[in-house]
């Protein structure tokens, strides 16, 4: 029987992204059981704190990096093996945002599930107007890795009040990273100066911080 830290409850609420349940013509080829989609929201970031601390007490409702700040004090690192530990769980970030969201720009389904998860509605057809739409909302990407567990990110009217909430919670993401030219990349903001001109974007941001 599967253990119960791997059947969040929010799960169901999520499964509607996955199946894309929007038009026939723009599902995805294969559907998800509900195993496959509890997989896929532990595997990255889960393995990398059960599989190399397996005494560690993973909770997956907790932001994997207020986890690893406690995992750090709790083994009492030093200042090195944070950075070569922080390395390694930011790839599996960045891992586990492509496998829920996948990497292809020029694919209908990826900017579809961002656009559920965005709440922008009606989900647009068309993927020029699904990236627009996608590309003018603020919104935290370590909080759209979470949306299984902690329900619906919030979204932000400006990217000064994304930064001011990203910095606050410690939820920056890894964007070295962020391959170039992936689904990702367009996701990325200003966090450590934010415009503030910077409310509905008409484009692709890149993060410099």
């Amino acid at each position: 029987m599967r253990p119960e830290f791997l059947r969040p409850p929010l799960c169901n609420l999520f499964l509607p992204l996955l199946y894309i349940g929007i038009h026939d013509e723009h599902r995805p080829e294969s559907y998800y059981s509900m195993d496959q989609v509890q997989n896929v929201f532990t595997l990255s970031v889960f393995t990398f704190f059960v599989a190399r601390y397996p005494l560690f007490v993973y909770n997956p409702t907790v932001s994997a990096y207020a986890q690893f700040n406690l995992l750090s004090q709790l083994l009492n690192w030093g200042r090195a093996q944070v950075a070569e530990a922080r390395a390694l769980l930011d790839e599996a970030m960045v891992e586990q945002f492509d496998q829920i969201y996948g990497t292809d720009v020029n694919g209908l389904a990826g900017w579809q599930k961002l656009c559920f998860v965005l709440a922008i509605r009606p989900i647009p057809n068309d993927l020029e107007e699904c990236r627009k739409r996608v590309c003018a909302t603020h919104v935290n990407i370590c909080d759209l890795i979470w949306v299984p567990w902690l329900g619906l990110p919030p979204i932000f009217a400006s990217e000064v009040d994304l930064s001011k909430y990203t910095l606050a919670n410690g939820k920056v993401f890894p964007r070295s990273k962020v391959k170039r030219g992936s689904l990702l990349e367009y996701l990325l903001r200003h966090i450590y100066h934010p415009r503030r001109w910077a409310g509905k974007q008409k484009g692709r941001l890149r993060s410099t911080s």
